[in-house]
């Protein structure tokens, strides 16, 4: 790389985005302002220019020659400017392309700047031995573009816009006649009363150790990806383990037989096809625990697969994001749970994490667990749009209830939903597969 190179720069474009900015027009600034700041400027008269232009506008005159020098001098910087050079500006710099043209030509180049500042940089962070690989990492992410040298988009948007979306989401609702508009969970009644799993929702499932909620996870992520590639973060157990457990809810055979390996020819050939069936399915898996790098991996996959839906396994396990590790553990659970919502939103997918539930409702009656069993945080209850609690009475010892078979039976009390009615929907979890089905319709999965 050539060092003696000037770095990229545009000095017309910026006369010409100052001359039009001064000729008394004050939509001319506005319009430079959604494309440029003055720090997207290279020469510093021009950024100071530029910055008591803005001065001048947002103090309501009329923007020229005469006020922009005005507000130079109250602020003892017309000594920086020279005025010959000034006036060469105001008189013979016009935009026949356009003031958006130009103001783009700067932004373009101070782009590039910053790409070209930012390998500088991590040049030298590289050849620091004392600088962790994972700073360095992190560090390589950030461009080093100042936000505000790029004005975004305004974050405000007319509600004509959003009517415009909330009634095409509502056309789309009714050309799918009954069908739910969000991802399936292979539950027919859990899918009526969610209308699937939604865009931009938070989803916790949770339950006591040894209540499903692994196998609960996997079938979910199992029936969405027929519809839309699935991102699984298993944190509790390995990836062959769950590829493993999801080939034998495939397969329908018992798991203990299968991990024993004591298969006849036509089990054998069961749980081969099982097995090619999971290979061609749109699931992708990992083992990652920190909160911010499973952020930046969804959004990776969001961008090259275009992922509907993240699962984790489970939230407690999680490591709060970057920034959040010295705080206590509610404290970093309440941010893994802000960081989960920010994510579904900023991806536009619903993100269902696995949760485990304090020792509380194995004290109570019925052994039912209610919201405020959630540990550690209040804040996952507030954050979240839906909130399940799973129950087994057959894992408690109850067989029957008011003269009803109780064996297998799973209650999914959805026991919070933010767009929605909550109610208590009965499934049947068969445990020696992991294979979940309706309720009324359980019989053929027994053994």
């Amino acid at each position: 790389m050539n060092t003696d190179l000037l770095p990229p720069q545009d000095l017309r474009a910026e006369m010409c985005v100052l001359s039009a900015c001064m000729v008394g027009v004050g939509e001319a600034v506005d319009e430079a302002r959604q494309i440029v700041s003055p720090e997207s400027f290279y020469a510093t008269a021009h950024r100071l220019l530029f910055q008591s232009i803005c001065n001048v506008r947002d103090a309501g005159y009329r923007v020229d020659q005469e006020t922009v020098w005005r507000d130079l001098a109250e602020k003892k910087l017309s000594d920086r400017v020279d005025m010959s050079d000034f006036l060469e500006i105001v008189r013979n710099y016009p935009v026949p392309e356009g003031i958006g043209y130009m103001a783009g030509k700067v932004r373009d180049a101070y782009l590039r700047r910053s790409i070209l500042n930012h390998h500088v940089k991590m040049q030298e962070l590289a050849h620091d031995p004392h600088l962790p690989v994972a700073d360095l990492v992190a560090a390589s992410q950030d461009i080093g573009v100042d936000p505000g040298a790029v004005p975004e988009k305004s974050a405000f948007v007319h509600v004509s816009e959003i009517v415009d979306q909330c009634y095409a989401r509502l056309k789309r609702r009714q050309e799918l006649d009954g069908a739910i508009f969000g991802l399936p969970t292979g539950i027919d009644a859990l899918d009526d009363l969610l209308d699937g799993l939604n865009p931009k929702n938070s989803i916790i499932i949770a339950a006591r150790p040894a209540m499903g909620k692994t196998a609960f996870g996997l079938s979910i992520a199992w029936n969405s990806a027929k519809v839309a590639p699935v991102a699984f973060v298993s944190i509790e157990m390995g990836v062959s383990e769950l590829v493993d457990r999801m080939a034998v809810m495939v397969s329908g055979m018992d798991s203990q037989v299968v991990r024993r390996g004591k298969l006849a020819p036509e089990q054998n050939k069961k749980v081969q096809d099982a097995y090619s069936e999971v290979c061609r399915a749109r699931l992708f898996f990992t083992e990652i625990r920190d909160m911010g790098q499973i952020e930046r991996e969804a959004k990776r996959l969001k961008k090259e697969h275009d992922i509907g839906l993240l699962v984790i396994d489970y939230l407690q396990l999680a490591d709060a994001p970057t920034g959040d590790h010295d705080r206590n553990r509610e404290q970093a659970v309440s941010a893994i749970s802000r960081a989960l919502k920010h994510t579904s939103k900023a991806l536009n997918i619903p993100i269902v994490t696995l949760a485990q539930l304090n020792r509380a409702s194995e004290q109570r009656e019925g052994k039912r667990p209610y919201l405020g069993d959630l540990r550690e945080s209040g804040s996952i209850e507030q954050d979240a749009d839906v909130v399940m609690l799973l129950h087994r009475p057959e894992y408690y010892g109850k067989e029957k209830e008011d003269g009803e078979d109780l064996t297998g039976l799973m209650e999914i009390n959805v026991a919070k939903q933010r767009n929605g009615p909550t109610d208590m929907i009965k499934a049947f979890f068969c445990k020696q597969t992991g294979r979940f089905q309706d309720w009324g319709k359980h019989e053929k999965l027994k053994f």
